[in-house]
């Protein structure tokens, strides 16, 4: 990890495990909190213009489409 980033790298508290634990930083952190205050904006953007019935429908085959493509979620 680059020391700007807004992450950092540090080796796995269990000894015998070849993991890494990767954390946020205070500047990653608070980048995180301004694109949640984003992401946010745009949702209520996008239910004010929708409304709220389109909006759910919208949300729920954004979630489908989630648990298609993301094995983390």
């Amino acid at each position: 990890m680059r020391p700007r980033s807004g992450c950092r790298q540090s080796g796995c508290p269990i000894a015998d495990q070849p993991r890494h634990q990767v954390r946020l930083t205070r500047r990653g952190a608070e980048a995180t909190a301004l694109a949640n205050r984003v992401a946010a904006g745009v949702e209520a953007e996008w239910a004010a213009h929708l409304g709220a019935r389109p909006m759910t429908q919208l949300r729920s085959a954004l979630e489908q489409l989630r648990d298609l493509t993301d094995p983390y979620a």
